[in-house]
């Protein structure tokens, strides 16, 4: 589990708006309750959120690129509501596809398949 400290001063680095940061601290601090345990939920949350955009840069930029886009369509008056439940699954499968491929077309993530081929040919499959 990374520290909280060092989540902080990631979103302190974040090039996003005061809000968004202030949103991201409240999410940092959500905690829950189980039995007699305190779980830190908010401070998981992130630290995979964090992780997995700078392993997959690409994918992160285009669910990022495809909610904006899913935001602007429900925006529009009176279609908009009713496009937006359509188009946004077919917009972030185009995101997620689309920063897929740039990422496998990326050295690194050649790199990065070859060793998770190679642990699976360690176990006797093809």
């Amino acid at each position: 589990m990374v520290d909280k400290a060092v989540l902080r001063r990631r979103i302190e680095r974040l090039d996003a708006p005061a809000d968004i940061k202030v949103l991201l601290e409240k999410l940092l601090e959500a905690t829950l309750v189980v039995g007699d345990k305190i779980i830190q939920v908010g401070s998981k949350i992130l630290e995979v959120v964090f992780d997995f955009a700078k392993a997959y840069p690409s994918i992160a930029l285009g669910v990022a690129a495809a909610l904006v886009m899913s935001f602007l369509v429900h925006s529009i008056p009176g279609l908009g509501p009713i496009l937006s439940p359509f188009l946004t699954p077919i917009l972030l499968i185009l995101g997620i596809g689309l920063g897929a491929l740039n990422e496998m077309m990326d050295v690194s993530m050649k790199v990065k398949m070859a060793g998770v081929e190679a642990q699976f040919r360690s176990f006797g499959m093809r």
